[in-house]
């Protein structure tokens, strides 16, 4: 009998991630796959108070957003980021894309 799951020191901590190369080949096969839809992520309407990262399988449509209270907003998309009508980063926040 095995008591490997009452211990708090091994295993796997999945909130790590993979790394980047594992991931690089999981978002390839992923991208890259006949039985998936595209599909874009609607960020609309929205106040960023705390760092925000936003992932998308195709665009990121960014609409009506403001990034305030130091915040930081990350947008990581495979194509675009189209930011369309009222879009603010105020003084000391911050907008990445990558």
């Amino acid at each position: 009998m095995s008591y490997c799951h009452q211990r708090t020191d091994v295993g796997i901590n999945f909130n790590l991630g993979f790394g980047e190369q594992p991931d690089n080949v999981i978002r390839e096969k992923v991208a890259n796959a006949g039985c998936l839809l595209a599909c874009d992520v609607n960020f609309i309407n929205r106040i960023v108070t705390t760092h925000t990262t936003v992932t998308g399988c195709n665009n990121i449509n960014v609409q009506k957003v403001t990034v305030t209270n130091n915040a930081k907003l990350k947008l990581n998309p495979p194509n675009e980021v189209p930011i369309n009508e009222e879009f603010e980063v105020e003084l000391d926040s911050e907008l990445e894309i990558w």
